[in-house]
């Protein structure tokens, strides 16, 4: 009796409504600042939720560029969560180029497969830069390995190949995963999403406009693709890119604001559950905000900051069942808890 034909594993069907740009302004309430970033990135998921409903309505490609811990993951996170996508997250530096030991692009559709049985959802492909010309010979890694560019520029190719819309059947996979068998993976209905800081990229605006003293908030607002280009952006992926938005540098304010909104929370309620009413006071979280702002570290370099002290204070308080404390800039700064001592 002959053998039934291998049938097609069809996607698992995602019913994601279209929603208005202004629909999404709630879910980025927990964003501070960066407006720019906002708008565009809001237009952009609303632009892909329509064209997942309508396909002659285009579909959008979006590079998030600006300083690291700004909140380019975040809010892309934060859009995917109020959209209903599927997304799948992955750093460039962790993927190899095609035809080398590792995980690669391929292996990353894959992953994004298996999580959700689909190929629609957005895959955010963050520090893009590493794959970049001017990243590679700037001292962040052996600028006299020219291996080092050749493969970045490999990786950037075979990234251009599965945006040009790639159909993918994951052969080798499926050899050894009875689940990737017969998938047909079409990377036209994916919404691509890349980011990086950039490192230099000013230097190179500045350039351009002959204009060494612009200030640094605006600067990244100027970008245009060829600037891209001149940092090692492969022609072809930059000029494809529809949307570029960017972040602006965080102040010393902005680092204080996401520690009250983001972070401070997490804190109350990991005290309700060890039966403390924790309090965090405003000169603590300055503190770490004014460390981090001057170290130039970012949102997540404060977050960081502070949580080296509060984990120590959090296991004190749990450790002596104290029922309410408020953490001050002594104790945000030594990590430890003044306890009173009985008369």
């Amino acid at each position: 009796m002959p053998k039934k034909p291998p049938r097609e594993r069809k996607p698992k069907h995602y019913d994601i409504p279209f929603r208005r740009p202004e629909e999404f302004d709630d879910a980025l309430e927990l964003v501070v600042g960066q407006e720019d970033l906002q708008t565009k990135l809001k237009s952009v998921f609303s632009q892909y939720t329509l064209f997942l409903q309508d396909q002659t309505a285009g579909k959008p490609m979006a590079c998030a560029y600006g300083e690291s811990g700004s909140g380019k993951t975040f809010t892309i996170e934060l859009l995917a969560k109020a959209s209903g996508l599927p997304v799948t997250i992955a750093s460039a530096a962790s993927l190899s180029p095609p035809s080398y030991k590792g995980t690669t692009i391929q292996d990353l559709l894959a992953r994004h497969w298996m999580a959700y049985h689909t190929d629609i959802g957005v895959i955010y492909l963050d520090e893009l830069n590493k794959w970049c010309r001017y990243a590679l010979t700037q001292g962040q890694r052996d600028a006299a390995n020219p291996e080092d560019i050749g493969n970045g520029v490999r990786s950037q190719h075979d990234l251009l190949r599965m945006v040009e819309s790639e159909q993918i059947n994951f052969l080798d996979l499926g050899r050894d995963i009875d689940e990737m068998q017969h998938v047909n993976f079409n990377t036209q209905n994916l919404l691509w999403i890349f980011a990086g800081s950039f490192v230099g990229l000013p230097g190179i605006i500045r350039r351009r406009l002959s204009n060494h003293h612009l200030d640094d908030e605006e600067v990244w607002g100027q970008a245009q693709p060829n600037d891209f280009i001149r940092y090692g952006m492969v022609d072809e992926l930059a000029k494809r890119i529809r949307t570029w938005a960017w972040t602006k540098p965080l102040n010393a304010i902005d680092l204080l604001e996401i520690l009250r909104k983001q972070e401070m929370p997490k804190w109350v309620r990991r005290g309700a559950a060890i039966g403390c009413e924790v309090i965090v006071s405003e000169s603590a979280m300055a503190e770490c905000a004014r460390h981090a702002f001057e170290e130039h570290l970012g949102a997540r370099g404060a977050a960081q900051l502070m949580n080296r002290s509060m984990d120590d204070i959090f296991y004190h308080l749990s450790k002596e069942h104290i029922a309410a404390y408020t953490v001050d800039h002594n104790a945000i700064t030594t990590g430890r808890i003044e306890l009173e001592v009985p008369a």
